[in-house]
């Protein structure tokens, strides 16, 4: 299995590829795009040099009208390498993405955030939000079931819980008539 890692913060990716190298994890690449350009990115309305520094090469997933209509809020994270360690690297294609990992804002994921995830076999989605986690879990069981779901009590003593859940594409059966 192969990871591809995104995150709009410059920092937080020199963090990940920090902790990548650190661990001699050599299946995990990390770039610097938010979610509106992963979109266009996954649909191949547009290509990124940043990607291409980092040794990502993703080409379009899905045609199919354009997800973006509205802001992103889609976050994982990443680090920024020296062009000679990069140059060491080699390109890792990453040709079929089936799962998406979410962990959005309070505000949970927007309608073109739940479109881009309605199209993966498998969302992992935490939430800090349980509202705004069952409002995204309720668009998204039109394609997915929920098969997993754990809730973690990071902040006691106050009124705050995060919950994470594992959504999977439900399987068409074909009628016998």
């Amino acid at each position: 299995r192969k990871v591809v890692a995104t995150e709009m913060s410059k920092s937080s990716v020199a963090l990940a590829r920090e902790n990548v190298a650190l661990n001699n994890v050599t299946n995990v690449r990390v770039a610097k795009l938010t979610a509106e350009d992963f979109v266009e990115v996954y649909e191949g309305t547009r290509k990124f040099q940043r990607l291409r520094d980092a040794c990502i090469d993703i080409p379009p997933q899905h045609k199919q009208q354009p997800l973006i209509d509205t802001p992103l809020s889609l976050k994982v994270s990443v680090n920024e390498k020296s062009a000679a360690e990069l140059q060491n690297e080699k390109v890792m294609t990453f040709d079929r993405l089936r799962t998406l990992f979410v962990d959005p804002p309070r505000a949970g994921l927007d309608e073109t955030c739940r479109r881009l995830a309605s199209q993966f076999e498998r969302v992992v989605y935490v939430s800090c939000n349980p509202e705004t986690l069952a409002r995204d879990c309720k668009y998204l069981s039109r394609t997915h079931d929920l098969t997993r779901l754990a809730a973690f009590d990071q902040f006691p003593y106050t009124p705050h819980l995060e919950a994470g859940v594992v959504l999977e594409k439900k399987k068409i059966t074909s009628i016998k008539c």
